[in-house]
């Protein structure tokens, strides 16, 4: 048994309300970019991308070549990982809302494709890949965003965009551009910084460092030793007691350097109520970014502080993505859960925050003035593994300070709302010094009060915010409050959120 709360529920076998639980807005167009077989870790990406792909509308899988994996690509294990899903998606769909159901084994495999097996730019001297032309139909096919997440070589995308330049005119071209959402997991052939140079309009996120000098990227966060935070959850003896198990854990290989370097492309998407994709400095499970240049579309590293595993303060770019890792892993844990069992109630399945009526996972935005003091409300929150009562939900709020301004000196400027405890948990104590994503000053309870801060106090420099913030750019504060939903009393709590903006003025 993958959890230990299920004795608790007392719902006998009545049918669940599946109804009730989250689902999301709209669906993210996705078109998967990967060198798989150039190491375990692609292979490990795709099991857990196919656990989520009820939260997507995935429009291609495509082999790729990179600097790894030089001449050949492997669409054959993306179908063996696909048919192990086969296997299990009736039970994944026994825990998702009616209107989130996953696609069927057969509908992936029809998206499966192949770039160019050559290295790179020399895929532009050839004719258009299957996978190119895949890329370009899709992206022409709807209006709608396109993600294209890069777990390899960029030479598909860059096709693509290549053939676009040379067949549309340049407002089609322009309007297709706009359309693209592109997050790859630095450079790893030599087209990312030439689509980066020539089509500077095209939204990029990238960790951007020296070639193969990937200790200094975001996205190492997930699971390397040098970012830091406890690493049980990434361990190989953790994986094979948890993740590795039934059809599609199966085929989920163990790790040959790190776990999962490319995740963080699709956990960035992932509609859990944290992040939100079109502004990548607000900060989701795939990391928090901000553009190279004002104005630029293009996006890459920013830091976070935070309190780690060993109660120490540190600032770096992976703590934007590990300070999750623990909130990430029991989500994954939980998912493999679904894959065995058809029976609802034994498993685990994430609540769904609702803040003064409002259900996410899209944000709540208010607007305040320095001074005022605003109470939230979770008390209506629905837990679906105890629907006729929320008693076994924690409820924590804390203010994430850096998606406020882009300032160089970061949280430090950014003042701090007073977070007051209205409905105080059950047990003693209604505060925390920190949790477990490594956020400061941590409120408990279903209900709580805000007070606004005063902008015409000294938060930097000794001068009020009203005096230096029009430097930054920006006109007003943008608080940003984030409610954390889990189950309590459990040994793998699964966590779902709610961020509220409160955007202050600064008369």
């Amino acid at each position: 048994m993958l959890t230990s709360h299920i004795d608790q529920i007392n719902s006998g076998d009545a049918a669940p309300d599946l109804t009730r639980l989250a689902s999301p807005t709209t669906k993210t167009r996705v078109f998967i970019l990967s060198d798989i077989e150039n190491e375990p870790d692609d292979q490990q990406s795709l099991v857990r991308y196919l656990l989520y792909a009820n939260e997507f509308e995935t429009q291609g899988i495509c082999a790729v070549t990179s600097a790894w994996l030089p001449t050949r690509t492997a669409p054959e294990a993306m179908r063996t990982i696909i048919n192990a899903y086969g296997k299990v998606v009736q039970n994944l769909n026994m825990h998702v809302h009616p209107d989130s159901q996953y696609p069927t084994a057969e509908t992936l495999l029809q998206l499966v494709s192949s770039g160019s097996a050559v290295y790179g730019k020399e895929a532009l001297s050839l004719p258009l890949s299957t996978g190119a032309l895949n890329l370009v139909n899709a992206l022409e096919e709807s209006v709608e965003p396109l993600w294209v997440l890069s777990w390899g070589g960029t030479n598909v995308l860059a096709e693509a965009l290549q053939h676009l330049r040379k067949t549309k005119s340049s407002a089609e071209e322009g309007i297709l551009h706009s359309r693209l959402r592109v997050y790859t997991i630095s450079d790893q052939d030599d087209t990312g910084e030439w689509i980066r140079n020539t089509f500077p309009d095209v939204f990029y996120i990238c960790s951007i460092h020296g070639f193969g000098a990937f200790d200094m990227s975001t996205w190492q966060g997930i699971s390397h030793p040098i970012s830091g935070g406890d690493l049980t959850k990434v361990s190989t003896e953790w994986l094979h007691a948890n993740i590795q198990k039934g059809p599609l854990g199966d085929v989920y290989p163990t790790s040959m350097h790190i776990m999962e370097g490319d995740t963080p492309t699709f956990l960035y998407l992932i509609q859990n109520g944290l992040g939100s994709p079109e502004r990548p400095e607000f900060g989701s499970w795939g990391g928090r970014y901000r553009a190279v240049n004002v104005g630029s579309a293009h996006y890459a590293d920013v830091v976070d502080t935070i309190i780690d595993a060993h109660m120490t303060k540190r600032t770096d770019q992976k703590a934007t993505i590990c300070r999750w890792r623990d909130h990430f892993q029991n989500d994954f844990m939980a998912r493999i859960g679904w894959t065995l069992t058809s029976n609802f109630w034994q498993a685990c399945h994430p609540p769904v925050p609702i803040v003064d009526g409002h259900q996410g996972p899209t944000c709540i935005t208010r607007k305040v003035r320095s001074g005022n003091v605003i109470v939230l409300d979770a008390g209506g929150s629905y837990d679906p593994d105890h629907p006729e009562d929320n008693s076994q939900l924690e409820f924590q709020w804390y203010q994430y300070m850096e998606p406020t301004i882009s300032h160089p000196i970061g949280a430090e400027a950014v003042p701090r709302c007073t977070i007051q405890p209205l409905s105080p948990p059950s047990v003693a104590g209604d505060k925390l010094p920190y949790n477990d994503s490594g956020f400061e000053n941590v409120v408990l309870g279903s209900r709580v009060e805000i007070m606004i801060p005063d902008s015409k106090q000294p938060a930097l420099f000794g001068l009020p915010a009203q005096h230096w913030l029009p430097y930054t750019g920006v006109s007003s504060m943008a608080y940003h409050i984030i409610l954390q939903v889990s189950h309590k009393n459990v040994p793998f709590p699964v966590r779902r959120y709610l961020r509220i903006i409160l955007d202050a003025g600064l008369s």
